[in-house]
């Protein structure tokens, strides 16, 4: 069995692409996933890669920082760098299904303000005690 399950954010928005031959989508992207806390966080990121209308609803609900849950497969592959200095090994995944995990609210705010900072750094001086 081959299965794989993972909630993380988008790390960039998506990718969306058309099989010219087919008119089949393709959408490209990556998710970071946060594990453990404190000194001991890591963050694991994962490539992923869905095909036709999971492919296309991607890429006309998520962007940047959304928060979703995939469920897929990994893929192993391999492919020649481009130098020839041999083979680069990958992993992918391949996804079955996607859940969106953003509230309605945070999707719109994010849709109406994309760049901006809930927060803004202050220097000490301007902390008032």
């Amino acid at each position: 069995m081959n299965k794989f399950i993972v909630t993380g954010n988008l790390v960039r928005d998506s990718e969306l692409r058309f099989i010219p031959s087919t008119g089949m989508a393709v959408n490209k992207f990556t998710i970071a996933n946060n594990e453990g806390w404190g000194d001991k966080k890591t963050v694991n990121y994962f490539n992923c890669t869905a095909f036709k209308a999971t492919a296309e609803a991607i890429a006309n609900y998520t962007h940047k920082g959304s928060k979703v849950l995939i469920e897929g497969k990994i893929q192993l592959g391999s492919y020649e760098k481009k130098d020839g200095s041999g083979k680069q090994y990958t992993t992918d995944v391949i996804v079955n299904q996607i859940e969106f995990l953003d509230s309605k609210q945070q999707a719109r705010h994010q849709e109406e303000f994309p760049d901006d900072d809930i927060f803004e750094p202050v220097t000490d001086e301007e902390i008032p005690f």
